[in-house]
C-alpha cells in the first residue's frame, strides 16, 4: 500500500516529473491546486502526507485529514505549519535543513552586484535609448574591500559568507549561537554585537529564523545607526525586517539602497511602501527557487516518506 501525498504548491511539468521520479509506484500524488473543492476534500480525507513549500498549512486542514502522519516542507523554517494543531495529533513535521542555502545565497551576491552596479536600472535606461556611460560612475561600486555584516550564520550565512569572501569583503556576523574558534577561521569571519555591525558594515545582508525575538529586528532605531552608504538584503522572512521603516529610510536617503525577497504579506501588495521606493529590488520569494533545489526538496521529502513507514528518525524533524 502507497502513501497518499498532497502536494499544495503549484505544480509545473519539472515538479511532477520528480515526483515521479522519487515516488514509489503505488504512491499517488495528488496535486492540491488542480483540484476541485470537492476532489480536495475528498483528497484530505485519505492523505497520509502533505509536502508543501510556502503553502499555509492550518489547524482546519489538519483536522480535515484524519490519516495524516507527515507534513514535509521542501524548503526551510515551519512558520507556515499549525506546529501546536500537528502536535495535539502526534503528526510528524520536518523540512530539508540547507537545500536552498547555496540558491539564496547566490542570489544574495546577485542582489548586491544589482545594487551595487545598478544593473536592473541600467538595463532599463539602455532598452529606453538612453547612454548613461558616465552619469551614474560616481553611485556605483565594488564589493572588494567593503564590510559585510551577516544576520545569521546557520547554512545559508556560511555559504554567503564564503562568496561575499570571493569578492575580498571584511565579513563580520551576528548570530544568537556563535560558531567556533576554528569554525570562524576557516570561513574568514569574526563576530560582533548586532550594534557594532549596523554601524560598520556597508552591506548589510540578513539569514535568520522568523522567531518573536527577531520579528522587526531590523526597524527605524537599527536603521539610523547605519551608514547613509549602505546597502541592505533581506532573503529570510518578511516581519523580520520593518518594510515601512525601510521605505522612509530609503526616501529620505539613509540608505543606499535595498533588496527584498520575502514580505510581511505575501504576496507583495502595491500598497506596499516599497513599491515606489527609489534604488530597491523586489523579487517574488524566488531566493530558494532554483530547478536544482525544486529536485533535491522532492527527493529528501520522499526519503522522509520512506523513512515514517519504517518508524525511523526523520530528517530535519522538529
Amino acid at each position: 500500500m502507497g502513501e497518499q501525498v498532497i502536494y499544495f504548491e503549484k505544480a509545473s511539468d519539472a515538479t511532477k516529473a520528480f515526483m515521479d521520479q522519487y515516488k514509489k509506484q503505488e504512491d499517488q500524488v495528488f496535486y492540491w491546486q488542480e483540484l476541485s473543492e470537492q476532489e480536495q476534500k475528498s483528497c484530505l480525507e485519505k492523505a497520509t502526507c502533505f509536502v508543501i513549500a510556502t503553502f499555509k498549512i492550518t489547524s482546519e486542514l489538519i483536522k480535515a485529514a484524519p490519516k495524516l502522519k507527515l507534513i514535509q516542507r521542501a524548503g526551510i523554517g515551519l512558520d507556515n505549519v499549525d506546529l501546536k494543531a500537528a502536535q495535539e495529533r502526534r503528526i510528524q513535521v520536518a523540512n530539508t535543513p540547507g537545500v536552498n542555502a547555496v540558491s539564496v545565497a547566490e542570489l544574495t551576491i546577485g542582489f548586491i552586484l544589482s545594487l551595487y552596479r545598478k544593473i536592473n536600472f541600467m538595463n532599463e535606461a539602455t532598452q529606453e535609448g538612453k547612454w548613461l556611460m558616465w552619469e551614474y560612475r560616481p553611485f556605483m561600486h565594488e564589493m572588494s574591500g567593503k564590510v559585510h555584516g551577516i544576520l545569521g550564520m546557520g547554512n545559508v550565512g556560511r555559504e554567503v559568507a564564503k562568496r561575499s569572501k570571493a569578492f575580498n569583503t571584511q565579513i563580520l556576523y551576528y548570530d544568537a549561537y556563535r560558531l567556533s574558534a576554528e569554525q570562524e577561521q576557516d570561513l574568514g569571519i569574526g563576530f560582533a554585537p548586532l550594534e557594532r555591525i549596523l554601524k560598520e558594515s556597508d552591506i548589510l545582508s540578513v539569514h535568520i529564523p522568523l522567531l518573536e525575538e527577531t520579528r522587526n529586528l531590523i526597524s527605524e532605531k537599527e536603521l539610523a545607526l547605519m551608514k547613509k552608504n549602505a546597502i541592505l538584503i533581506n532573503v529570510a522572512r518578511g516581519n523580520i525586517v520593518d518594510e515601512k521603516a525601510v521605505a522612509k529610510a530609503l526616501q529620505e536617503g539613509m540608505l543606499a539602497g535595498a533588496a527584498f525577497d520575502t514580505f510581511a504579506i505575501e504576496p507583495f501588495e502595491l500598497s506596499s511602501p516599497l513599491a515606489d521606493c527609489p534604488n530597491v529590488i523586489l523579487t517574488p520569494h524566488i531566493a530558494g527557487g532554483t530547478l536544482d533545489v525544486l529536485k533535491e526538496g522532492i527527493k529528501r521529502s520522499f526519503e522522509n516518506i520512506r523513512r515514517i513507514e519504517k518508524g525511523e528518525s526523520l530528517v530535519g524533524g522538529v
